[in-house]
This record gives C-alpha cells, structure tokens and sequence, in this order.
C-alpha cells in the first residue's frame, strides 16, 4: 500500500489522508504526465512535448541515416470561422482537424499542436514524394468529412520538409517546412507544398 502523507495548507487546516494501491498511484502519476505531454482540447503533443519528440526523431534519422520529414500544418481561415461562428465552433473545428490528422498518419507518425490553429507532423522513415502524398491524402480527409462532422467548410494549408535534402539542423529544418507552407498558402489555400517544389520554380 502506498500512501501519500497528508500535508498543511498555510491557515492550518489538514487535508485529508490520501491511501492508494501502488496500480492506482502509478496510474495517477501516468495521467499527470500524460496531461503536461498531451494538448487538453485537441489530444495532439503540446509544444515542449512535440519538440522533444522532434528532437529524438532527428536525432534517430541523423544516426541510422534514413529520411525524416516534417509537415507544418495551418488551418485556412481559421480567424474567420472564429469571427463567424464563434469560439466554439472554432474549437470543434480544432479538434476535427487534429483527430483527422491522428487518424489519416501512420501509427509512427506524431502530431503536435504548435499554436492556436497550428499543428506539425513528425513522419519516420519518409521522404519527399511520400510525405507529399500523405499531406494530399490529409487534405482530402479533411474537406471529404466537414459536412458530415457539421462544421462549416475547413481546409489546410501544408509545407513539407524533408532531412537531410532540404536541411540539417533542427532550425533548418522548421524554416524550409515554413517556407513550403507560407508557398502553398499564397498559392490559394487547401494546398500542399514541398520545398524542393520551391527549388524547381
């Protein structure tokens, strides 16, 4: 049995003794950490979490020397359908496109969410023209189920960026995966850009 002491707030009043069986402490200890890892509206990586991910990914494909690309992912007029419809919608529509990003990658493939209507995919073991098609294959998905999942229209805009071709270095790697998504959004949204699209123009 472990038990967790009780303690005294400051105006001397005790809370109360806390017993629980070692299964449901170490439980408890999980979900904590699942909490600071996990984004609480979207259920994608937090930021700090998903750098750290980023982080030992590039590490792995620098090591063993396979191919490791990044999606940056931006939600197409997201101001306006908060303007529009209003916060929750906004947030029914964050959540939409984070669990369409989880369920159309591949188990080894991670996504973070990286601001308010911003989200990253780490992709394994991936090159250029694979991420590519798996970015089209997101965008799809996404504009396929809006009407089913009663949301106005939504569609994302996605750079791809691709170790080590187009960079290598972490900081590189995220400016060349910017500059593919700042290209794919000027080229009218619902788009997907890789950079060595950029190189051939």
């Amino acid at each position: 049995m472990a038990v967790i002491e009780p303690f005294r707030h400051n105006n001397g009043r005790i809370r109360e003794l806390i017993e629980a069986s070692e299964p449901e402490l170490q439980e408890y200890i999980r979900c904590l950490e699942q909490g600071a890892l996990i984004d609480g509206l979207t259920g994608t990586y937090r930021r700090d979490a998903f750098d750290d991910v980023f982080a030992r990914e590039f590490d792995e494909a620098k090591r063993y020397g396979y191919e490791l690309s990044l999606g940056m992912v931006d939600v197409d007029s997201f101001k306006s359908i908060n303007d529009i419809h209003g916060h929750q919608t906004g947030d029914a529509a964050l959540i939409y496109i984070a669990r369409s990003l989880m369920s159309s990658t591949r188990k080894a493939d991670r996504v973070g969410r990286c601001g308010g209507d911003e989200f990253q995919i780490i992709m394994p073991h991936t090159g250029a023209e694979k991420a590519y098609k798996a970015g089209e294959k997101v965008c799809k998905v996404i504009t396929d189920g809006v009407e089913s999942a009663g949301l106005p229209f939504l569609s994302i805009s996605m750079g791809i960026a691709t170790y080590p071709a187009d960079a290598d270095s972490i900081p590189k790697f995220v400016e060349r995966a910017d500059e593919a998504l700042y290209a794919a959004k000027h080229a009218g949204k619902n788009a997907v850009f890789a950079y060595r699209m950029l190189q051939s123009r």
